[in-house]
């Protein structure tokens, strides 16, 4: 859907894909965009992002622009059935990563909000069941409409580190975007949470977590400690270093994630030490 997205950027004004990289740099008209997602999901088929490998640099460019929300989109769960377990797995938890990061960004609102959490309880509550059983067409349901409500949180509110630091990882190795998220939105959460763990409080009520009365950093740990369970349930490696990431690549990964635009709204900026020790953690 992301290349769908490109071709009518060139389409309608020409040049080489890498120059629109940013926010509305696609000033003339593009031809009618209809999406048919086949995966739960990228969100690709509701939001304003074109994400676009710059083989050059081996990183990941960000596209924005509202001409890039799709014009009509078709949704089927039946076409998730399609998807092999690791697509399943990897899309899912790139979902659950966009309500997250939607619901605590610096851009969020009472809208984006609604949208965010039911995808998140709805990923928590779905994923695992679609491992399980793949022909399970109520669970396959639920997360077409997940990805569905997280990609509208996502595209209106934006995203945060995670994002920024899975977009480098994935072009610098080139590796599924899903299952970065996974290994890293645990670690992000708990960085983000050392801050201010408040915004993590209704995701954790939201879920049933924890147990009991608790602070809000016990309950920003138990979303984070939650996001890990599901990610380990369906598959996702435990650290970086597992998918090719070696210390060495840590400098460039930081430098290239605190450049990234979703950066601008993780509710917790970072230096680039903070950076790497975040990626080291996370290995």
């Amino acid at each position: 859907m992301d290349a769908a997205k490109g071709i009518a950027i060139l389409a309608g004004n020409g040049g080489r894909i890498l120059d629109y990289e940013g926010v509305d740099q696609a000033t003339r008209p593009i031809p009618p965009l209809v999406m048919v997602p086949t995966t739960s999901g990228t969100g690709a088929d509701v939001s304003q992002f074109c994400i676009v490998t710059d083989t050059a640099r081996s990183t990941k460019i960000t596209i924005l622009g509202r001409a890039l929300v799709p014009d009509i989109t078709v949704i089927d769960p039946v076409l998730l059935t399609t998807m092999p377990e690791w697509l399943n797995a990897a899309t899912g938890l790139d979902a659950l990563t966009h309500g997250i990061e939607a619901f605590v960004s610096l851009g969020h609102n009472q809208l984006t909000d609604h949208h965010a959490l039911r995808a998140i309880t709805m990923v928590m509550s779905q994923l695992a069941r679609t491992i399980d059983d793949p022909t399970d067409m109520v669970a396959r349901a639920s997360m077409a409409q997940a990805s569905l409500e997280a990609g509208l949180a996502f595209t209106n509110a934006i995203l945060g580190a995670t994002h920024a630091m899975s977009h480098q990882v994935g072009g610098l190795l080139d590796l599924p975007h899903g299952v970065i998220n996974g290994v890293l939105l645990p670690h992000v959460i708990r960085f983000n949470a050392a801050q201010d763990p408040l915004p993590y409080v209704a995701i954790a009520t939201s879920l049933g977590l924890p147990e009991g009365r608790a602070t809000p950093e016990e309950a920003a740990m138990a979303v984070a400690d939650r996001v890990d369970r599901l990610a380990r349930r369906v598959g996702v490696p435990t650290g970086l270093a597992q998918i090719g990431v070696s210390e060495s690549d840590l400098d460039v990964l930081a430098t290239n994630a605190l450049l990234d635009a979703c950066m601008s709204t993780n509710p917790r900026s970072a230096t680039h030490r903070e950076m790497v020790d975040l990626f080291r953690v996370a290995l």
